[in-house]
């Protein structure tokens, strides 16, 4: 299960939150279907505590989806995950339902990974 959590509004510059510094993010990876249409790229972004959310690589790619961290977004609410594992889960998931392709843990992952 996610712990879900709201950005404090001072994070949020111009109409972009600048989670960089409210997560003090360390890493991301991105995880692009790109040979889907419509394509996708989301990326599982590691936080300085530890913790993974999804967010989008391109404002738009994540099509609003719930799970999917925006920039953009208006309410700041973003879903950290404990595990790597759990993210990968969860993106693969989103990602068959933006694309409609379906996608299996064991080959998909290195597939996806740019």
């Amino acid at each position: 299960m996610p712990t879900v959590i709201e950005l404090d509004p001072s994070f949020r510059k111009n109409g972009v939150w600048d989670t960089h510094t409210a997560l003090k993010t360390v890493n991301h990876a991105h995880y692009s279907a790109y040979d889907s249409d419509p394509s996708c790229d989301l990326m599982i972004i590691e936080t300085g505590d530890g913790k993974f959310y999804i967010g989008e690589s391109f404002d738009g790619d994540g099509r609003g989806h719930p799970k999917v961290f925006s920039e953009t977004c208006e309410n700041g609410v973003v879903e950290l995950y404990d595990s790597l594992k759990e993210a990968q889960d969860i993106i693969l998931l989103v990602l068959s339902e933006l694309t409609g392709k379906s996608f299996n843990r064991n080959s998909a992952l290195d597939s996806l990974l740019v």
